[in-house]
């Protein structure tokens, strides 16, 4: 059972800090890390019989409710980029016009919601549903529909406190209603809350052509399903389709890079019983997507429930990932052929740039220009929000991750991309802007203490 101990941090007092006892000291310096960005390695957290070892158990030492701990150590710093984007909102004053950056807003950490608040600034940004709730008029959509639209258009112009919005989310799912033993609302899972927001938002239409409905519009792709037994060959092949509202990248001993990770997850087996062997056989079931969704969520399955601690952990394998998934390769044939042309004429003009790019080097009295690397690169622009794939490439714009090694704490934020090589950093009502650096490191290389996609 988690008690509740306050943090002493220099002049800060930090009130209401769960402790788990079968936690290890490396973890608890972890959540310190998220509230007060002091890096496990440099805290030194007192307790009675000394300091706090990472290999302690936390459980192990006489805590009591409402105990102040004493912390010490020196914060690190953000790494903020120093250019200032073009469409950003800037002031100036006096006649050197100094430049203040103007961030969005966050949003107000309600008492564990940073999984709720790293959902609603990704939702937030992907344009076609937020101008379609921007849009909606009274009677139009349901009490949470019209409540995020409110909190949206709040955010317009201050910090957000979604209450309302909060309260309206779980009266609709009672499963983030979970409180502990001291009466708090225990931490919840981000990718959980994010499906369900979709999934209360199904009945919301877009305002185009005909009203299609938003969320099946924009989200949902669908697979070509094989089930063929491995058994025999009397059984012949069943071919199906299913939708899908994103794709699961399942992480094994080996698993090194998203794409292999999603190709793994669209393969398995199940057992049935097939009319030729009258008993259970094993059947191997395989995916290709036939249909593309205009926004693509791809989930990291990193929380197994573990037996021994009865607790969902969390698995820190790294795994990379890219800032462009080309995902011809798990495609359908027939949707391959649907994609070749545009795929043609990209490559036309990659190859047309590369050799732009080789010429300039050679006039330019590079004489080993053939033996550098000279990359032809695709503007962003040519990967535009479009209601229909015809490519293959999903250009990533937001990423929610996770710090801490077990679900049922740690800490959620997100990170929005706002121009090249610039993100935002949504850390509830912290808002902040780094490189696309700080981004690569959310595969894991940062070590399980750091936050992970």
């Amino acid at each position: 059972m988690a008690l509740k101990v306050k943090i002493k941090w220099g002049k800060q007092l930090f009130d209401d800090i769960e402790v788990y006892p079968e936690e290890s000291g490396l973890e608890f310096k972890c959540r310190l890390y998220s509230f007060t960005n002091v890096p496990p390695e440099r805290q030194k957290v007192m307790l009675k019989g000394g300091m706090l070892k990472d290999d302690q158990v936390m459980g192990a030492f006489p805590l009591k409710e409402g105990q102040t701990i004493m912390m010490m150590g020196t914060a690190e710093d953000v790494k903020v980029v120093t250019e200032t984007p073009t469409d950003m909102e800037v002031e100036t004053t006096g006649e050197k016009k100094e430049e203040k950056i103007i961030y969005p807003h966050g949003l107000l950490n309600l008492g564990n919601t940073c999984y709720m608040n790293s959902s609603l600034q990704c939702l937030r940004y992907i344009k076609p549903l937020h101008n379609t709730l921007k849009g909606l008029k009274p009677g139009e959509a349901d009490g949470l529909a019209t409540q995020l639209q409110e909190t949206f258009s709040a955010l317009d112009t201050t910090t957000g406190a979604p209450m309302k919005l909060l309260n309206t989310f779980r009266l609709a799912f009672p499963q983030f209603s979970q409180v502990d033993n001291s009466g708090h609302y225990m931490q919840q899972d981000a990718e959980e809350c994010f499906s369900q927001l979709l999934t209360a938002l199904r009945g919301v239409k877009l305002p185009t052509e005909g009203s299609p409905p938003a969320i099946p519009t924009l989200f949902e792709g669908e697979f070509q399903t094989k089930l063929e037994c491995a058994e025999t060959d009397a059984e012949p092949p069943q071919v199906a389709r299913e939708k899908f509202m994103k794709l699961s990248c399942h992480i094994g001993h080996t698993t090194s890079h998203l794409l292999a990770g999603l190709k793994d997850s669209l393969q398995g087996t199940l057992e049935k019983t097939p009319e030729s062997l009258g008993r259970l056989a094993t059947y191997k079931k395989t995916h290709l997507i036939a249909r593309l969704p205009p926004v693509l969520v791809v989930q990291f399955v990193r929380f197994h429930w573990r037996a021994d601690t009865k607790k969902k952990a969390k698995i820190g394998r790294p795994v990379d990932f890219p800032f462009d998934l080309d995902l011809y390769t798990l495609c359908s044939e027939d949707l391959q052929k649907e994609l070749d042309p545009v795929r043609k004429q990209m490559r036309e003009r990659q190859e047309a740039e590369y050799q732009k790019a080789l010429e300039q080097r050679k006039a330019a009295g590079d004489v080993d220009a053939k033996k550098k690397e000279v990359t032809a690169v695709l503007e962003a622009d040519d990967f535009e929000f479009d209601m229909k794939n015809s490519n293959g490439h999903y250009e990533l714009r937001m990423v929610i991750s996770h710090k801490g090694r077990i679900a049922d704490s740690g800490h959620y934020v997100a990170w929005v991309k706002h121009s090249e090589n610039v993100w935002y950093l949504f850390d509830d009502e912290k808002v902040s802007m780094v490189a696309d650096t700080e981004v690569k490191k959310l595969s894991g290389s940062g070590g399980a203490d750091w936050h992970i996609a």
